[in-house]
């Protein structure tokens, strides 16, 4: 063999071992993650800076955390079942609440997952951490397959390691915030099945279903050491006559009437209104906040999440959902407030079926 053949067979053997391990496709994911313009210094930011917790009140909270906490967690057992999806999905749009943020959605003949979350506990060790409160109504095996799954960022009550590793090998597409993108990449998806989206990039499936990435404000990191190393977004899903907007997690900001102008008028908005608290108001909407944002993004109908599944706050569990249904009703919006696991479809869209006084 030439110097030139071994030469050219060991860059070749070199580039394979770099394809199999990849690090080449890791490389490409690291340059779209540079010419983020909201990756600044090693690490992505909000749009404006804020502090995600206020100067000096870490003490505060931990006092309250550990003394102040009362009804956080339900003292009665729950126990839901999933409706029966029908074997096509809807020209139109149908939705299902699973509980905290995981929402399905029906949209013009396409079915999509919005964090979908089926761990018992909040823990990067499987075990530990904050319990559901009641396990998910929606049974995996039950499940069709989606067209794709909507990540908004990577914490752990967002993004599930289980549920991902489950549909993966089913062919299932992800669609993520870039630097989620790794994550999952890191966890055995190949990247064939991975769309990572910046704010403002869109995404076009089959010319018929539009995936929008817009800015929130929160942050993002999933252990010790990688905190805002991956970006955190919300969705527009939009098809030729319905839209939908997906908030995932974060604060109040302006541009919500600016969404609503540009991108309004939404049939239905995913908006949190949990694990809110004087100490991290920035960071997250709450029921007050959350009914502005919507009527910033002109929504026809608002489906609370982030709420009803997890301790992950200070305040009583049902006092979320009490909140908002006083601030909805005040201001006139129509509130969807079905059971997790209950299918509803647009004629009943607006509903209270107040399950967690049941």
């Amino acid at each position: 063999m030439t110097r030139r053949k071994f030469i050219l067979s060991l860059l070749g053997a070199v580039s394979s071992a770099i394809a199999s391990f990849g690090i080449w496709d890791y490389v490409k994911n690291m340059k779209k993650i540079f010419k983020s313009d909201h990756f600044v210094s090693g690490r992505f930011r909000n749009k404006n800076l804020i502090y995600e917790m206020g100067e000096g009140t870490r003490l505060d909270t931990a006092k309250r955390w550990l003394f102040a906490k009362k009804d956080t967690f339900p003292k009665k057992e729950f126990h839901f079942k999933a409706d029966k999806f029908p074997q096509k999905a809807s020209d139109s749009l149908k939705i299902m609440w699973n509980s905290h943020s995981s929402v399905y959605i029906e949209i013009e003949g396409k079915r999509f997952l919005c964090d979908p979350i089926w761990s018992m506990n909040l823990s990067p060790i499987g075990f530990g951490g904050p319990k559901r409160f009641f396990e998910s109504p929606l049974n995996r095996n039950d499940m069709p397959y989606p067209d794709g799954v909507l990540i908004s960022h990577d914490h752990l009550d967002h993004l599930d390691k289980n549920i991902v590793k489950y549909l993966s090998p089913k062919g299932v597409r992800f669609y993520v915030p870039v630097g989620v993108d790794h994550i999952l990449k890191l966890w055995g998806v190949p990247q064939s099945q991975i769309y990572a989206a910046d704010w403002n990039d869109s995404i076009l499936i089959d010319n018929s279903i539009k995936l929008t990435s817009l800015p929130t404000v929160h942050f993002s990191g999933r252990g010790l050491f990688d905190r805002n190393k991956s970006q955190w977004t919300s969705w527009i899903i939009e098809g030729l006559k319905k839209k939908v907007y997906f908030g995932g997690d974060g604060g109040y900001h302006n541009e919500f009437k600016t969404f609503g102008k540009q991108y309004g008028p939404f049939d239905m908005t995913f908006l949190e209104i949990g694990a809110y608290d004087k100490n991290w108001d920035k960071i997250h909407l709450g029921p007050e906040s959350a009914v502005q944002a919507h009527i910033d993004l002109k929504g026809k109908v608002l489906l609370p999440i982030h709420w009803g599944a997890y301790d992950l706050a200070i305040h009583p569990w049902k006092e979320p959902v009490e909140k908002i249904i006083k601030v909805a009703e005040k201001n006139k919006v129509n509130l969807a407030l079905p059971k997790p696991g209950q299918l509803l479809s647009e004629n009943n869209f607006i509903i209270n079926t107040k399950w967690w006084e049941t």
